[in-house]
């Protein structure tokens, strides 16, 4: 065992959660791979080095992981990948000394279950903000992943991307990463994005738009795409999504005078359709559940709406000057009559 790999062991002894035992193997690898890698590479694999010894509540993904991934790219003889790349480069400076000596001490009263002197401890979060709302580098990265992944499959029903939830005690419900797999590689990359700019989220600047009306006892939600855009499959996908959210959030509702509407539609509104979603619009049309209405269309059916609008106008001012005229008649028709009784009554005093 090398001297470099002993002082790595020792640090991590010390730690929570076994660190040095689960860690020691990928450690050994690493300082086995360096000599025979260029200077280049080992830069590339430092950073998941350096947070190979940052407390594990810290980490935006499993670190571990992912280095080992590299390790066996580079050990077969291959280059790391565009995924390797990306989140290498999406994954920030560890914290400092100070915050993960705090954060490690945290870890090992968690790990004992004494929590009573943990309840007023900042040092977790005591990383200094960064201003990021204009930063040309965030609007970067952003830009970068929007370009590997289509993250409009990550979004939830208000077009928010949400970085991982942490669970009690601050652990992940899913803490691996399998680098072979999308999915896995975009929540790592947009965790590890998130850490970098000290996020929650973000929202996916292409969502759609949508409100909702409600006509009857039925609440239709009304999605609406912007431009040119032509209407695919998973457009309609997304629309049902929106139609049985709502509907769950009515099931979850307790209190019995909450307003609940028992029929939810959903109405999709594009320049047109593509011909590959067909088939899909009319199973779920003839269900009840999705409506695909073009802009031609929409217009056409506003024009019909609004001449029909104002020929019920007309007709009831029509109406209306009917009665005024039958009831002018008949003022003057009791003036005239009052008129002869006037008459009458002074011929008789006379």
């Amino acid at each position: 065992m090398s001297k470099a790999l002993n002082l790595d062991i020792k640090k991590l002894k010390a730690r929570a959660f076994d660190r040095a035992e689960w860690a020691g193997e990928v450690l050994q690898r690493y300082h086995a791979a360096i000599p025979k890698l260029d200077a280049a590479v080992v830069q590339s694999l430092r950073g998941l080095y350096q947070w190979m010894f940052a407390p594990t509540t810290l980490w935006p993904f499993n670190v571990q992981d992912v280095l080992e991934d590299c390790l066996t790219a580079l050990e077969k003889g291959k280059r790391l990948d565009s995924w390797h790349r990306l989140l290498i480069d999406l994954l920030p400076e560890p914290p400092d000394d100070a915050v993960c000596a705090a954060v490690a001490d945290h870890e090992l009263h968690v790990q004992k279950g004494t929590y009573e002197n943990l309840v007023k401890t900042q040092a977790k979060y005591s990383q200094n903000e960064i201003a990021i709302r204009n930063d040309p580098q965030l609007r970067q990265q952003w830009a970068r992943i929007k370009t590997a992944f289509d993250v409009q499959n990550y979004c939830d029903h208000k077009g928010v991307i949400r970085r991982t939830m942490t669970a009690e005690r601050n652990l992940r419900p899913s803490f691996s990463v399998n680098v072979r797999r999308r999915d896995e590689v975009f929540h790592a990359a947009f965790d590890a994005f998130c850490l970098r700019w000290n996020l929650y989220g973000m929202q996916h600047d292409d969502r759609v738009d949508f409100f909702c009306v409600a006509v009857g006892g039925t609440l239709h939600i009304v999605e609406i795409k912007r431009g040119n855009h032509v209407a695919t499959q998973k457009d309609i996908l997304q629309a049902n999504k929106y139609r049985t959210y709502i509907i769950k959030r009515f099931a979850d509702l307790t209190d019995p005078k909450a307003l609940k509407y028992g029929h939810v539609q959903s109405h999709l509104i594009a320049s047109e359709l593509n011909a590959d979603a067909e088939d899909l619009k009319q199973a779920y049309a003839d269900k009840g559940w999705v409506f695909f209405t073009d802009w031609d269309d929409l217009i056409e059916r506003a024009k019909q709406g609004h001449q029909q609008f104002r020929k019920i106008l007309e007709d009831r001012a029509a109406e209306s000057s009917k009665i005024g005229e039958s009831t002018d008649a008949s003022g003057d028709e009791r003036v005239d009559k009052s008129e002869k009784v006037k008459h009458k009554k002074k011929i008789s005093k006379k």
